[in-house]
């Protein structure tokens, strides 16, 4: 991949965040890697010397990594920190970095991100992710009982914590993650090594939830407004509820909020060559 300085950013700066002290050590796979959509990986692959990213848009990958550092150097000498275990499935060596294991069986796992992105709970692939981690310590003779994830949010505000209850009142939350047992693990680590090894001849196309697909949907709303009075994902739905509104109905109207795909439009460096993403915009005129 070709990084780009397209705002003229400080070359120290261009440089924190093109280089990389990450090394596979060997693996076919990564855990990181085995989450990621089958489909956004193997294009990356046939494009791989066309891809191209600016500076400006690793700025994330910097902070991330210095948090990490610290907290690293912050570490006592209990823990495994920032350590890779390597184990073999189904002729394949799959490796994973642990952020910290302790030895009185928890297991932490920092992410520093948006408060958005956990207001519903952890996300679904940190509980993969985590897991996995946990079978390749096991396969280590670690034992792990606990797992946790440590959200630092980036962009907290003290002041908005201090007007909304709702708002995180702490820049830190933890997340106690459900624990699977070994053997649905391995299952599930099975089944993504074998798309992914199926995505390098026959390309699969990627699910709603890994493009984070938005439904079509019907705003019934005041006119003039932007906050709706209610949405709908069907249409029928909402004409009734303006039906049942007759009363007043030069002061309500219905808006047609149309789906999206923000992974695709936003967040994924092959968008431009992916088909499927393609035919997607020009079916809803994008």
């Amino acid at each position: 991949m070709k990084i780009t300085n397209n705002l003229g950013l400080p070359t120290p700066l261009v440089r924190a965040v093109t280089f990389s002290e990450y090394d596979r050590k060997g693996c076919d796979y990564t855990i990181t890697q085995l989450l990621r959509p089958p489909r956004i990986a193997a294009l990356e692959r046939q494009h791989r010397e066309e891809l191209t990213e600016d500076a400006s848009d690793r700025l994330w990958l910097l902070l991330g990594s210095a948090g990490h550092e610290v907290l690293r150097r912050s570490a006592d000498a209990q823990g495994i920190v920032e350590e890779r275990a390597i184990v073999e499935i189904d002729g394949h060596k799959v490796g994973g970095q642990l952020d910290y294991a302790i030895s009185d069986g928890s297991m932490w796992d920092y992410k520093f991100t948006s408060f958005w992105a956990v207001k519903d709970g952890p996300r679904p692939d940190w509980v993969q992710q985590l897991n996995c981690y946990h079978y390749l310590c096991a396969q280590y003779g670690v034992e792990i009982a606990k797992l946790q994830i440590v959200a630092i949010f980036r962009d907290w505000s003290k002041r908005e914590a201090e007007r909304n209850k709702d708002y995180p009142q702490q820049q830190v939350k933890l997340f106690d993650l459900p624990l699977w047992i070994p053997e649905v693990t391995l299952s599930f680590l099975r089944r993504r090594i074998a798309v992914h090894e199926a995505a390098k001849t026959t390309l699969p196309q990627c699910t709603d939830e890994e493009v984070w697909a938005k439904p079509n949907t019907w705003a019934v709303k005041k006119r003039g407004n932007v906050k709706a009075l209610r949405v709908y994902n069907n249409e029928l739905e909402a004409t009734q509820h303006l039906a049942n509104l007759a009363t007043e109905p030069n002061k309500l109207e219905m808006e047609f909020r149309p789906g999206e795909r923000p992974r695709c439009e936003s967040y994924c460096s092959v968008a431009q060559w992916c088909q499927q993403f393609q035919q997607w915009k020009a079916a809803h005129g994008r």
